[in-house]
Order: structure tokens, then C-alpha cells, then sequence
């Protein structure tokens, strides 16, 4: 039975070889205007975890390098022996490619990172490691109506091994009604006058109000409610309410890309961690969410920085009230803000 870290070891192995014939290419770099790096990060797509389509992943630009998020085929990665492994890595790292801002990589560029990935490819599967990081099967625990209670690549009591390319044929529980979450961001951009916000929600014994302008606090009422289910009712009555007016959801299609960048390292303290930037990610959700502005949508750490991303209802209105609120002031802190070209 194999555990992520083996899966995990697995995907460093073949990334590390295929880093090092990157080198080994001889073909060097290219030059790009104003940037300096193109960083990939690769992650295995499980057809479990991500059954519901492939996730396109994410292009952000930061100072002077772009990073691109790109996803390796579990199944063809952990079927195919080491060369299948290295053309799925191959491949993941020409889909990035392919996905590079055309404002800000040229053909010319683009058509050289091609050649170095196949080239790279070529090179990396004619010295396999003497020992290949196994990966082992897959486990899925079915209750008594055959839904999937539990999943993994450790096995148990009650487990049965499951071939990646059946993982289809099982399904989870469809999640009951009363168990979805108890809330909601609406937005209204009416023409002639500002946006607003109106969000509504349970929490520990108190049902929430809030509303106002976007890019300011508003106000907030709240009322004790014991129970979600005694919530429920009144979170369709607010919502059915703040449609009516014209409020509607915006989801992140609909919004603009944001981020701030935060030095790795600054003169006047110690080095910012992994741990120090989720800190920075529930910061920013609490703020853009009390001023109206959006949603926070994780973050990502590497060359010299680490970078909180979050979506926002109007990125020139959010620009001003993060450079002008005190509380955003103090929480940007030395971070450069911009709107992430995707």
C-alpha cells in the first residue's frame, strides 16, 4: 500500500530528473521583456479528488516572474513506468506553456520552451532511476447504500482496492440540504449609484445581517438563532428579499483577479513562512468581506516571495480602499497589490 508522501516522493523523483535535463539541454534561456522567471508548480490531477473536470489552474505575475499552476494525469503518470511518468510531467509543463500570457510571452519565447521541454523529455527518459518510487493502489469504503464513506491509498477494514480507471463508477453521498453552508454575498451594481453588497449568515447561535456600500464597513444586525435549521428559513427570507432589490450572486468569473505579494525576507524582521502567509489568507478574507469587496481565494509561496490571491467586485474601487482604510494599510503592510492578468 503505498501513502501520499510515497505518492508525493513519486512526483518529486521524476520532477527533480526532468529539472536537471532541463539543464542538461544546452539549449539556455530566452529572453522576455521584463520578465526574468517562468516558474510552473505541478500537482497530480486524482480522477477521486477531481472528479469534476480538470482544473485550468492558475497564471499570476509577481514583480518579475509569471507562475502558472499545472496538473500531471494521475492515471497516465502511475500507469506508464518512468517514461510515462516523464511525458505526463512533459506534457503538464506544455500545457503551462501553452497558457503563458500572449501579452507578455511571445511567439518566438514560446516556441523555445517547447523545445526545451521535449528536449528536456527526451534526455530524462534515457537515464531512469535504479530504483522507481512505487505507487500502490487506491481504496474505496462503500455504507450500506453504496455511497463512498471513505477513500484513500491506504486500505482497511471493510476497503476494497479500486482500479484508477473505475473510480467513476463510485460515487459519494449527495450532500443533504441541511448540511450546505448557512450563507451569502449578493451584489448590486445598479447604474447610477455605487455598488453595495448585502451578506447574510449563522453562526454559533446568532443570525447575521450585513450590508452597505462596497469598499465600506456598513451595517450590521444580527438575532440569536438557536439552530441552522431554524437560520434556514430566514436566510431564504433575506436573500428573496435582496433579489427583489436587484441584488445577485457574482461568482470568480465574474470578478477581478487580485493579489499581494509579500517579500519572503524583509531588512527589519525574520523571514516570512508558509505558516505566516495563511495567517495573512484569513486576514484578508475577514477584510474583504466586512468592506464588501470579495473573497479571498487561498495563496502561494515561492521565488523570494509569498503571494495571497483573492477576487473582488470592482478591482478599481478595491484598489482605492486597500491604499486609503487603515486596516488594509496595516495589513498590506510591504506587499506590492495588482490585478493578476489571467
Amino acid at each position: 500500500m503505498s501513502s501520499s508522501s510515497e505518492v508525493g516522493a513519486a512526483l518529486m523523483q521524476a520532477e527533480k530528473r526532468f529539472a536537471a535535463a532541463i539543464y542538461e539541454t544546452g539549449l539556455g534561456g530566452t529572453q522576455v521583456q521584463d520578465i526574468d522567471y517562468v516558474k510552473i508548480f505541478i500537482c497530480l490531477l486524482h480522477p477521486y479528488f477531481h472528479r469534476d473536470g480538470t482544473p485550468r489552474g492558475r497564471v499570476s505575475r509577481s514583480y518579475r516572474t509569471i507562475y502558472v499552476d499545472t496538473y500531471v494525469d494521475y492515471i497516465s503518470f502511475s500507469d506508464g513506468g518512468w517514461d510515462g511518468r516523464i511525458s505526463a510531467i512533459a506534457l503538464a509543463a506544455l500545457a503551462a506553456v501553452a497558457r503563458l500570457p500572449k501579452s507578455r510571452v511571445d511567439e518566438a519565447a514560446r516556441r523555445h520552451f517547447t523545445a526545451l521541454i521535449e528536449a528536456a523529455a527526451a534526455i530524462a527518459k534515457q537515464d531512469p532511476p535504479s530504483q522507481l518510487v512505487e505507487i500502490g493502489p487506491f481504496y474505496v469504503k462503500l455504507d450500506a447504500d453504496g455511497f463512498i464513506e471513505s477513500a484513500g491509498s491506504t486500505g482497511g477494514d471493510g476497503h476494497r482496492q479500486v482500479a484508477l480507471h473505475e473510480i467513476h463508477l463510485y460515487r459519494r453521498r449527495p450532500v443533504q440540504e441541511d448540511t450546505a453552508p448557512a450563507s451569502f454575498t449578493l451584489y448590486r451594481n445598479a447604474k447610477g449609484e455605487a455598488p453595495r453588497y448585502v451578506s447574510a449568515w449563522f453562526h454559533e447561535g446568532w443570525f447575521h445581517i450585513h450590508r452597505g456600500v462596497c469598499g465600506t464597513r456598513g451595517e450590521l444586525n444580527r438575532r440569536a438563532v438557536a439552530t441552522i435549521a431554524e437560520a434556514r428559513p430566514l436566510l431564504s427570507d433575506v436573500r428573496r428579499e435582496a433579489v427583489a432589490e436587484g441584488y445577485k450572486a457574482i461568482g470568480f468569473s465574474g470578478m477581478t483577479h487580485m493579489a499581494a505579494s509579500y517579500p519572503a525576507e524583509t531588512e527589519t524582521g525574520p523571514p516570512m513562512s508558509t505558516q505566516d502567509r495563511h495567517q495573512l489568507e484569513d486576514q484578508w478574507t475577514n477584510l474583504l468581506g466586512w468592506y464588501g469587496l470579495g473573497n479571498c481565494d487561498g495563496g502561494e509561496s515561492g521565488m523570494g516571495a509569498h503571494d495571497v490571491h483573492f477576487y473582488v467586485v470592482n478591482a478599481k474601487l478595491a484598489m482605492a480602499t486597500i491604499n486609503s482604510e487603515p486596516e488594509f494599510q496595516a495589513l498590506k503592510g510591504a506587499a506590492h497589490v495588482f490585478v493578476v492578468k489571467d
